[in-house]
């Protein structure tokens, strides 16, 4: 169903994104094109994000809100994406603007090299495959004007700690979300 993308999505290749899923498959392109490879982060999460069938019924049409949900880049992306929901199927379920706030984070935390982002009752937590993250000038600025909510731990991997300063795992997200946005800006 993709179109428009000339030899890079042939006949020959095109095949293999049904076996990978749309989203490896994009993420597979992406480093083949740019010759990095991308660390995508690991979610653990508890938080409904999905497009529920009574809100998008064509599952054609669900299945390509999906994908340009997965390709968010940044939060103009992320509006673009509600303007055009609330203008065609009308008002957006929360389920679905978790998923659309899940995919800008996960955006975020791609820049900083994150390989997991955590959420549970007991803590909250980014994690990244070595110290080489915290090299970052943005990333310890942000870490040095939010010590109230976050701190640096070392028990299982480096990682940052986020201080369940809110009571609903939504919320906290929407707290590490602001803080990723320093942490890379």
């Amino acid at each position: 169903e993709i179109r428009g993308a000339g030899n890079i999505l042939g006949a020959e290749q095109h095949g293999h994104m049904d076996k990978v899923g749309y989203e490896l498959y994009s993420k597979l392109l992406r480093e083949e094109m740019s010759g990095n490879e991308e660390i995508v982060p690991e979610l653990d999460l508890r938080i409904s994000a999905y497009i529920p069938e009574e809100y998008i019924e064509s599952n054609s049409s669900r299945m390509s809100v999906y994908k340009e949900i997965a390709e968010i880049e940044n939060q103009a992306d992320a509006t673009e994406i509600k303007e055009y929901l609330t203008d065609t199927y009308g008002k957006i379920p929360k389920e679905t603007l978790n998923l659309i706030e899940i995919s800008i984070i996960k955006r975020l935390a791609m820049k900083l090299s994150a390989t997991k982002i955590e959420v549970s009752k007991q803590k909250i937590a980014l994690s990244f495959a070595n110290f080489n993250a915290f090299k970052n000038q943005n990333l310890f600025s942000a870490i040095e004007e939010n010590k109230q909510l976050v701190r640096i731990s070392m028990q299982e991997s480096p990682s940052l700690e986020f201080n369940r300063i809110k009571p609903t795992n939504v919320e906290m997200l929407e707290e590490v979300k602001k803080f990723l946005f320093k942490a890379i800006n």
